[in-house]
C-alpha cells in the first residue's frame, strides 16, 4: 500500500458505543497494477471491561 488517507466524517458517542463514519482514500499497486480508490466506512466500537472492540461495521466503494 502506497497511501492510506482517512478522513473522519462523523463521530457519535452513545453510552459505551461509538459510531464512526469516514472516507478512506487508498492508493497503491496490486499484482503490479496501480490502483486508486475511495471507500466509505462505518464502524461501531464498544467499551468492554477488557478494552474497546469493534462490534460491527461496513464499507463500500464510492
Amino acid at each position: 500500500m502506497a497511501e492510506l488517507s482517512p478522513n473522519i466524517e462523523q463521530l457519535n458517542i452513545i453510552d459505551d458505543l461509538a459510531v464512526i463514519t469516514l472516507k478512506m482514500n487508498l492508493k497503491g499497486s496490486y499484482n503490479n497494477q496501480p490502483f486508486e480508490a475511495q471507500y466509505r466506512y462505518i464502524r461501531f466500537w464498544k467499551n468492554f471491561s477488557d478494552g474497546i472492540k469493534i462490534v460491527g461495521g461496513s464499507g463500500i466503494s464510492i
